[in-house]
């Protein structure tokens, strides 16, 4: 018996255009990330050059502890998990499911964008809101997994600025 989860994962693995536009949201989140994460190196480097350290130290350190942490618990994909996607599966990749690694890296750039420009941070958020969304959908993630991944991401934003603050 199909459950609720499996019966929209097979609507929308049906369909190529919500595919496409699914895989769209993910890439250009992607993309934006990657651009707003050079946006901050050059803007914290253009205040003090020495200051560039802070958006790699605090996106770069929990990126490292969210993938070796994936690597340890290795939960399978839902993909890998349900069969209704035979041979055309969204990905190749087994496991390290949790947390998402994507949405972690969104939602730790644009929470920590937040803190440089509120309207550009809130705007790379929704798009990594919209991003976890996507992935749930194409089945490359569970919900837990993109939850757990954007909560990581916040929080590593918030904690890693207020560490700087006071150093």
């Amino acid at each position: 018996m199909e459950t609720k989860f499996e019966r929209m994962l097979k609507k929308i693995h049906e369909n190529k255009l919500h595919r496409t536009v699914l895989r769209a949201v993910s890439y250009i989140t992607a993309l934006l990330s990657v651009g707003a994460f050079v946006y901050l190196c050059v803007s914290y480097y253009l205040k003090e050059p020495i200051s560039v350290i802070e958006p790699i130290i605090i996106c770069g350190v929990p990126f490292a502890i969210v993938s070796v942490f994936r690597r340890i618990v290795d939960v399978p994909r839902p993909y890998e998990v349900y069969s209704l996607f035979g041979e055309d599966l969204p990905k190749d990749k087994k496991g390290r499911s949790f947390p998402s690694r994507h949405t972690f890296s969104a939602f730790v750039i644009g929470t920590l964008l937040a803190f440089t420009s509120l309207s550009l941070g809130i705007a790379l958020l929704i798009f990594a809101l919209a991003m976890a969304i996507a992935r749930v959908l194409l089945g490359v993630h569970f919900v837990r997994d993109v939850v757990a991944g954007g909560a990581i991401g916040i929080a590593s934003a918030v904690i890693g600025f207020a560490i700087f603050i006071f150093i």
